[in-house]
């Protein structure tokens, strides 16, 4: 065999020997937790086709994906995310189930990168759950609940979940009268944490200057429980302020397992197109319970800083951390309906 073959393409590597086998402890480890809180398993295919990732649906830009054609010329992708593929099946499946949808799933996505040089791979494992057709606070509270716990189990001493509320943030641009491209700009700059790139952007649009004045904070809206009152004192805006009651009832609840010591907040933390606070997921689904099954109303991240080597921060993930040395991620993300 010539040499040239020996290695693997960019951006993909071998996992063996004891890294391999530490790699299987922490999946069974965190897929044992998933199981623990009712979380059935389901495969979905690594090939589907390209129109479930679309921008309506899909988290990754159609140019970094993997396509391929099948005989019948109909484009395909390998899945460069597990959940669209789970909202897919859920809305093939369950569509006439009444009482909410826990699924867990285990396999890999693949995504066409060309940042190999920063240490992201093109191929990823990734273990998940997804909470369908549940929108109330105990869900919420069961979601972080479990991710915690699987951070436990996966042997982190030291760990912070932030919690923000998508809908905060929704709240100000319907006040500020902010759409199109404007509002995709100025998601992308808050989420850069770029503040004079937003307080230049919002000079611009000449808007209410309190309304201004709160997304401009949004960058900075990150922290402890402080972070929450300062939220409200920005706004009068009912939805506004209906998001951070609900970060602050979460957070209650949280404190009864002793869990809101790995608690922080994020407001700025607008992880998802805009239209996501009602969008389809999969309309061809008759129930309108699964009509939103893919919509994220509470954005989750963590940050891992000390206590097992295998991990580091994923700051792409909504809920992940990855491993320093293989492609493992672990992802946990709230859904809820409309």
């Amino acid at each position: 065999m010539k040499k040239d073959l020996l290695h693997t393409p960019e951006g993909v590597r071998d996992i063996y020997s004891t890294e391999c086998a530490e790699k299987k402890v922490i999946e069974n480890r965190l897929h044992d937790v998933c199981a623990s809180y009712g979380y059935n398993d389901i495969q979905t295919p690594s090939i589907e086709f390209f129109d479930v990732f679309n921008k309506e649906r899909g988290s990754v830009p159609s140019n970094e994906m993997f396509k391929l054609f099948d005989r019948y010329g109909n484009t395909l992708v390998l899945r460069p995310d597990m959940t669209p593929s789970i909202a897919r099946a859920t809305a093939k499946y369950f569509e006439d189930r009444v009482l909410p949808v826990k699924l867990c799933y285990l396999g890999n996505t693949f995504i066409n990168v060309s940042k190999y040089y920063q240490g992201r791979l093109k191929e990823n494992t990734m273990l998940g759950a997804e909470l369908i057709n549940d929108n109330s606070l105990a869900a919420d509270y069961e979601i972080i609940s479990m991710v915690i716990d699987c951070m436990l189990s996966a042997g982190l001493t030291e760990f912070q979940v932030e919690l923000g509320n998508v809908a905060f943030f929704n709240g100000l641009l319907h006040k500020a009268g902010i759409t199109g491209d404007s509002a995709e700009e100025l998601l992308r700059l808050i989420k850069d944490k770029n503040y004079f790139g937003v307080e230049e952007l919002l000079d611009s649009l000449n808007i209410d200057d309190a309304v201004a004045k709160a997304l401009l904070e949004l960058p900075q809206l990150f922290g402890g429980t402080e972070v929450l009152e300062k939220a409200k004192s920005l706004t009068d805006e009912e939805e506004c302020i209906q998001a951070v009651n609900r970060l602050e009832e979460l957070y209650e609840l949280l404190k009864n397992n002793n869990y809101d010591k790995y608690i922080s907040f994020d407001l700025g933390s607008v992880l998802l197109p805009l239209n996501s606070t009602i969008r389809p997921a999969y309309p061809f689904a008759s129930s309108s319970c699964f009509r939103y099954c893919w919509v994220r109303l509470l954005s989750v991240k963590i940050s891992a800083f000390s206590g097992c080597p295998f991990f580091r921060l994923s700051s792409k993930a909504i809920c992940k951390a990855r491993s320093k040395h293989s492609p493992f991620v672990f992802s946990a993300i709230p859904r809820a309906r409309e």
